[in-house]
């Protein structure tokens, strides 16, 4: 049964800002060039899919999220957690 999309909720959120704050952070990484990351790993996401993302309007399943995390060379638990408890962006090249 079909019903009105869920809300993005907390994690969505942070997700959305975790992943600009990351990328950014790499040299400023673009959007174009983290598209073609993820592609490398087999997980296609357009660029404005990934635009998407960051502003919060498309929300991430398990298999993008873990597709971010290794196109951003980070964690997938550091793109769910708030930036205090998860880290800094330099502390995400572990």
């Amino acid at each position: 049964m079909a019903g009105r999309p869920k809300a993005a909720g907390p994690s969505s959120e942070r997700v959305a800002r975790n992943v600009r704050r990351i990328r950014l952070s790499r040299d400023g990484l673009s959007i174009a060039a983290l598209a073609r990351r993820l592609d490398e790993t087999g997980q296609k996401i357009a660029d404005t899919g990934i635009t998407r993302i960051e502003k919060g309007d498309r929300k991430v399943d398990v298999d993008d999220l873990v597709a971010l995390a290794v196109g951003l060379n980070c964690s997938p638990s550091l793109l769910l957690l708030p930036e205090a408890q998860g880290g800094t962006a330099d502390n995400a090249k572990h």
